[in-house]
């Protein structure tokens, strides 16, 4: 369905300019049918006039997967911004905004190094642009952070990481929308195998000091994605 009107946040461009090229990224709310678009309506990303537009289409074609629920534009549009918030706190905030595109670029629930073809692709396509070694090395780190597997030791992956989870300190119906959409992600799994890896995650999450680290959002989430992942818990059993 294509909302109508006027858009209700305005439009975050980013440009990327790398000798000849023009990368420019907007997160898309209602916008005038003569516009030009890709993505969908409410929440989606645009892609604007680059060289590199087959790039960005195939990395929107991606987050479109029929098989994404959770994983999709929305979550790429939510991420940018939750990182509006916290842009100028960033060392280096363009690598961010391109490792939040890139994290979960490659998503197969059927396999376990997601984070690192989401990364290897990211390389790709900042190799192919000429882009610094030293950024492509921070955009791979990032990404590679996704995976949650270890605390934070600098501000920006903080960051990164305390945007890709907000999802858990959100209201209790967005909370309980994202868990649904992650087990339809999941619905091969048998359901005692996955309540019990999931209760895992969730477990492995509250017996942290802090879920989040930046204190942005330490203050504005870690109680209510306490509260959120203890209802979840009680109701895996």
């Amino acid at each position: 369905m294509v909302a109508k009107g006027r858009p209700g946040r305005g439009v975050l461009l980013l440009a990327l300019t790398v000798v000849a090229v023009v990368v420019a990224i907007a997160i898309l709310w209602p916008r005038a049918p003569s516009e030009r678009v890709t993505g969908e309506a409410a929440g989606a990303l645009v892609v604007y006039s680059s060289t590199d537009e087959d790039q960005f289409a195939a990395l929107l074609a991606a987050y479109r997967q029929p098989h994404r629920h959770y994983h999709t534009p929305r979550h790429i549009a939510d991420c940018l911004q939750q990182f509006d918030a916290l842009r100028d706190d960033a060392d280096q905030p363009n690598a961010i905004e391109l490792a939040i595109w890139f994290h979960d670029a490659i998503y197969d629930p059927y396999r376990s190094d997601n984070e690192q073809a989401s990364a290897d692709w990211a390389m790709r396509f900042l190799r192919e642009n000429d882009l610094p070694a030293a950024l492509q090395g921070r955009v791979v780190a990032l990404i590679l952070a996704t995976r949650h597997d270890a605390i934070a030791t600098d501000r920006d992956t903080a960051i990164l990481i305390d945007i890709d989870l907000s999802i858990l300190g959100s209201a209790a119906d967005a909370y309980d929308t994202y868990r649904q959409a992650v087990r339809r992600e999941y619905r091969w799994v048998p359901g005692p195998l996955f309540r019990r890896s999931r209760r895992a995650v969730l477990e492995s999450f509250l017996r942290r000091e802090r879920i989040f680290l930046t204190d942005q959002f330490h203050a504005s989430h870690e109680a209510r994605a306490r509260d959120n992942i203890g209802n979840e818990l009680a109701r895996l059993g």
